[in-house]
């Protein structure tokens, strides 16, 4: 009898608050931290954790401003959440805040977060490296005063494809997208970009001995005291790539080169800004063939579609629908042999 009495009042006190016997016992909303206290820094810092609760939970109370909760609610189970810092603190000692979870019958769990005062703001980048290996990059931000690989900017790893290396500001030597000196390596498909600053030369990709294919250079800004150059090689052949400058002025801008090596198919194009000379392709000894010379916009003194001082110039074009040409346009031009250009 007495068991039946107690059986019935217990039904009747779940009754009363609508929910299953799991569902009431204290402690239903967990968090997997052992101590429930996370310490964070900077704007952007952040902790993951799983909260499980066998009923929907959400977060209550009011979040102070410099932090964020996501999400701030869920379902029944198992669900990742993460703590971040949204606001840095310039106070001295460090602020705590205390974030509190409460499930559907009213059970809480409580996580104190502490943020000490923020890292003073780094001073601005010279430039930014995303170095790719297809799906995952690294980005490097080097600081103004320390210079990479004897004041150049380029990929520090030995990926010679897929880099984007960008100069935003600062003085600088020479800027590339890849970047070998190995014996016979190829540098296929990287990016250089300069938007600010100064510097001496951009180049899309440079090999000393190897294959440059589809590299880019482009110049939006800045001054640059020699050329952009989309891909470069002493004695490989150049093939597919282009160069591009929109503004600032620079020496050249010039879609491949090679010294002893076959230019081929290679794109210059200029729409802004103020140059000497563009060349779709240039070589020395190898022969150049079907490059493309564009002026669109800016200011230039010679354009060239191919030029070759000692190997055949054939089938290179130059196109110009806009800017102003100050002295000589070649469609291609050679020592040796130039046909077929226009």
């Amino acid at each position: 009898m007495l068991k039946k009495i107690l059986y019935l009042a217990i039904f009747a006190g779940l009754t009363a608050v609508g929910c299953k016997d799991y569902d009431c016992m204290p402690g239903v909303i967990k968090v997997n931290m052992t101590d429930q206290t996370i310490v964070l820094t900077n704007v952007n810092d952040f902790n993951e954790f799983d909260i499980s609760c066998p009923m929907s939970w959400a977060v209550t109370g009011t979040v102070p401003s410099w932090l964020g909760v996501d999400p701030p609610k869920g379902g029944a189970g198992i669900t990742p959440t993460t703590i971040t810092i949204k606001e840095a603190h310039t106070g001295d000692t460090p602020r705590t805040a205390i974030l509190r979870f409460m499930a559907a019958n009213g059970d809480k769990v409580a996580v104190t977060v502490t943020q000490n005062p923020s890292d003073p703001t780094p001073p601005a980048p010279v430039g930014e490296i995303i170095v790719y290996d297809g799906s995952n990059h690294e980005v490097l931000k080097p600081d103004p005063g320390v210079w990479w690989g004897d004041n150049c900017l380029f990929p520090s790893l030995t990926s010679l494809a897929y880099n984007q290396v960008s100069l935003t500001g600062g003085v600088i030597n020479f800027v590339y997208g890849g970047l070998t000196t190995a014996e016979g390596a190829t540098v296929a498909h990287n990016t250089a970009t300069m938007s600010d600053g100064e510097a001496d030369g951009v180049y899309g990709g440079y090999s000393e001995t190897g294959a440059v294919t589809g590299n880019s250079a482009h110049m939006s800004g800045g001054m640059l005291w020699f050329e952009v150059t989309g891909g470069r090689s002493e004695t490989g052949a150049v093939t597919g790539n282009s160069a591009h400058v929109s503004d600032g002025p620079a020496l050249g801008v010039v879609g491949g080169d090679s010294y002893s090596g076959d230019v081929i198919g290679n794109r210059a194009i200029l729409s802004g800004g103020n140059v000497a000379d563009v060349f779709g392709g240039r070589g020395s000894g190898g022969n150049v063939t079907g490059n493309h010379a564009i002026v669109s916009g800016g200011s230039v003194y010679n354009v060239y579609g191919g030029r070759s001082n000692f190997g055949a110039a054939t089938g290179n074009h130059v196109v110009i629908s806009g800017g102003s040409v100050e002295r000589e346009v070649f469609g291609g031009r050679s020592y040796e042999d130039a046909t077929g250009n226009t």
